[in-house]
């Protein structure tokens, strides 16, 4: 459940960007990102105790209100599910005061790390290309309308969390900065 939720934020963290974050009021510190990786292995640990499908969930919207913000979003899958409680134990027990502060966290945190390793620029689309793909969809007879306009919002998400990457706060980048390593051997034991 987790495991899958965290693939596919960590996926969409390398295109996204939350200008809602940016703006965020306390500041990410080494404690607070430390507290985000402890909960890395008991969250995926429960995602194979319990069967929650975050892989066919309906993609977190992007848009310039909210940003982009999976792991909050992830959390009205989990309320009212029976792995709820042990979720919010997790949480608590690594520091949380609610699922909002560990999710925001952990949002900053990818958010940050992504952007380190991550040059929006080469990965940017222009609106005429954007346009054409678009049209090319629309177009496209061997693609049913449901799946089209799946393609379309994706694309359009895709779009709009690259250009908002921009928006990681310095401040974010700066407390990731060394905790590069460990953030990236944490998310890589899901593949052990």
């Amino acid at each position: 459940m987790f495991k899958k939720l965290f693939t596919a934020a960590g996926v969409l963290f390398l295109l996204a960007g939350t200008p809602l974050l940016a703006m965020a009021e306390t500041p990410l510190t080494g404690p607070r990102i430390e507290n985000f990786l402890d909960t890395w292995s008991p969250l995926q640990q429960l995602g194979e105790k319990y069967s929650l499908d975050f892989q066919n969930s309906p993609p977190p919207e992007v848009n310039q209100e909210n940003g982009f913000n999976p792991f909050l979003s992830s959390l009205n899958i989990l309320k009212g599910h029976q792995a709820y409680g042990e979720f919010m134990s997790i949480l608590k027990g690594a520091g949380f005061s609610s699922p909002e502060e560990w999710a925001t966290t952990a949002n900053r945190v990818m958010r940050a790390y992504m952007a380190s390793s991550f040059d929006a620029g080469e990965h940017s689309m222009s609106s005429i290309e954007i346009k054409d793909a678009i049209k090319q969809v629309q177009e496209n007879p061997h693609i049913s309308d449901v799946q089209k306009q799946a393609i379309i919002n994706n694309l359009k998400n895709s779009v709009a969390a690259v250009n908002s990457m921009k928006n990681v706060s310095q401040d974010d980048l700066n407390a990731v900065k060394p905790y590069l390593g460990k953030i990236e051997e944490t998310i890589s034991e899901e593949s052990k």
